[in-house]
């Protein structure tokens, strides 16, 4: 056993990367003990969990004189803050790609693109399966239904940046990551819409899955803006909505004048809501109005947790047996379930 190898050279060198070695151990197999590594086979085994999980060449953790950066295997589109760099993202995107890719394996068929890509369409088909409006349980049936998994990742390295939402299309097909831990389901609603827009306007497509460069060497301002008139679509049925509200009114007023207007016209009142709130801010600038329309959505939704919607339709949907148990437990980790409830 006392041959000399050790996982602590391997943790410093990934914390020099960007990686806390406390988060590495979070991702490592539930059985793994770091004494196992004084044995050859046992800590080449380790450093391939990390390597196929986190999306790092093997050689890198082989070679200690080596850079450790992930390799892109996938295009991806997510939103970031203009005063930031995409570099600044690197390790939540790559282990979004991995989850992605590992969601894409569980699917029981292959994408299917909608036969109208129109977001107005998609929101009359969603309708005519009598849903009252788009809500977030029917526009993620929506995106399952065609061969899009939706997920929340909730397990990302400390102090590192991630985006709210990832389009991602890998070998095999699309995916899409939200990590918003925003529980308002009008707010993850809008997320959702936002990265199926950048999938279906070809923002991330097959053609260019192993170069990540090329949706960042376009116009990325303008796909943003083209993602988001597609979700506002997609959600109200109308490409440029806008709504007003003519007299400030108390939060439970907002909120019950909200749900009549959305049974009229079938549109979730908390994207109402929202739509109103960010107009506003265009116009004024004021951040307090975010604040006021969100104690309108409590007392419209005051027990929503869309991140547990989004778990609990994939652990509808996903085929967990189509991956090696080392991948689903690692896959159903990141996303805040513990393996052992659903028998991994």
């Amino acid at each position: 056993m006392g041959s000399g190898y050790s996982m602590k050279p391997v943790y410093s060198r990934l914390k020099a990367a960007g990686l806390p070695p406390s988060y590495v151990k979070k991702l490592l197999p539930f059985w793994w003990e770091d004494r196992y590594a004084s044995n050859r086979i046992a800590y080449l085994q380790g450093l391939g969990y990390i390597a196929k999980h986190i999306g790092i060449p093997f050689r890198q953790l082989i070679d200690e004189a080596a850079e450790i950066r992930p390799t892109d295997t996938a295009a991806a589109a997510f939103k970031r803050r203009n005063n930031t760099e995409i570099s600044e993202f690197t390790w939540p995107k790559a282990i979004a790609i991995t989850a992605a890719q590992l969601a894409v394996t569980c699917l029981p068929f292959s994408y299917k693109p909608p036969t109208d890509l129109d977001p107005i369409a998609i929101q009359e088909s969603i309708l005519r399966r009598r849903e009252e409006w788009v809500s977030l349980s029917s526009l993620l049936a929506f995106c399952w239904d065609h061969g899009i998994p939706v997920i929340h990742l909730s397990l990302f390295p400390a102090r590192n940046k991630k985006m709210e939402g990832l389009a991602v299309y890998t070998e095999s097909g699309p995916a899409i990551i939200l990590t918003s831990g925003r529980k308002q389901e009008a707010w993850i609603s809008f997320h959702l819409a936002h990265e199926l827009g950048h999938i279906l306007c070809g923002h991330v497509s097959g053609e260019d899955y192993m170069d990540d460069d090329v949706i960042r060497l376009g116009d990325e301002e303008q796909q943003e803006q083209e993602a988001n008139e597609f979700a506002v679509a997609l959600l109200t049925g109308k490409k440029e909505a806008v709504v007003t509200v003519k007299k400030q009114m108390a939060p439970e007023r907002l909120a019950r004048a909200a749900k009549v207007i959305g049974e009229q016209r079938h549109v979730d009142p908390g994207v109402l809501l929202l739509n109103y709130a960010y107009n506003e801010f265009l116009k004024t600038g004021a951040q307090s109005i975010w604040r006021y329309v969100g104690q309108a959505l409590n007392v419209l939704s005051p027990n929503d947790n869309a991140p547990e919607t989004i778990r609990r339709m994939m652990q509808k949907r996903l085929d967990l047996s189509k991956l090696p148990d080392d991948s689903a437990e690692f896959l159903l980790r990141l996303c805040g379930i513990d393996p052992q409830t659903v028998g991994i």
